[in-house]
């Protein structure tokens, strides 16, 4: 687990490209305090991503409002969570 935090938090500081291949292929690291590097480090797609793998769905949503600022696509990510339930 603190290996692939290490891993992730690296790549936020040094090599920002990589953060989303990361965030996507690993599953053991602390997704809420890397998120919110993330969002720290103005990586809200990154963020995102992380809330939405781990169905963290109000935080997900929260940052396409107040980071990504897109409400019509905080809409129907909230529409397809409703249609999971």
């Amino acid at each position: 687990r603190n290996l692939q935090n290490l891993l992730i938090l690296t790549a936020i500081k040094a090599d920002r490209t990589r953060v989303m291949e990361y965030i996507t292929r690993l599953d053991n690291y602390d997704a809420p305090d890397i998120a919110s590097i993330a969002i720290g480090s103005e990586l809200y797609e990154e963020a995102f991503a992380i809330f939405k793998k781990f169905d963290v769905n109000t935080s997900a949503i929260q940052v396409l409002i107040e980071n990504v600022q897109n409400l019509d696509r905080a809409y129907e990510f909230a529409e397809r969570c409703n249609e999971a339930a």
